[in-house]
Formats: structure tokens, C-alpha cells, sequence
């Protein structure tokens, strides 16, 4: 496979990930993380980088 076809499934895969991430409800009483950019996000929610942090008290957090 070619240099660009491999990055632009890179630019692909990234992307999507990236819509996953957002597609999350964060106040939901059962939050499940399925992908690696999901799991980045809730780490910058807990840490407060870029998000005002949140201790998630009272949710539960599913690693599909």
C-alpha cells in the first residue's frame, strides 16, 4: 500500500474516533468508552485539561 492511502486511512480512522468522543453524553448516569479517543477525553474531563474537571461521583464508567 502506498504512502497516501495509508494516511488517509490514518486521517479516516482519526476522524472517526473523533466523532465517537463527541457523541457521548458526560452527565449520563452509565457512560461506556469504546474507543481510544473517548478514553483521551474522559482523562482531560477528570484532570480538567480543556474541561472543567468532573469527579464522575455517582456515575459509572463502562471500558467497552
Amino acid at each position: 500500500m502506498g504512502k497516501s492511502i495509508k494516511a488517509f486511512f490514518a486521517a479516516v480512522m482519526f476522524t472517526v474516533s473523533l466523532v465517537s468522543a463527541q457523541t457521548i453524553n458526560w452527565t449520563a448516569p452509565e457512560i461506556t468508552i469504546t474507543t481510544e479517543a473517548q478514553l483521551r477525553q474522559l482523562a482531560q474531563r477528570v484532570n480538567g485539561t480543556g474541561f472543567t474537571a468532573s469527579s464522575f461521583l455517582g456515575q459509572t464508567v463502562i471500558l467497552g
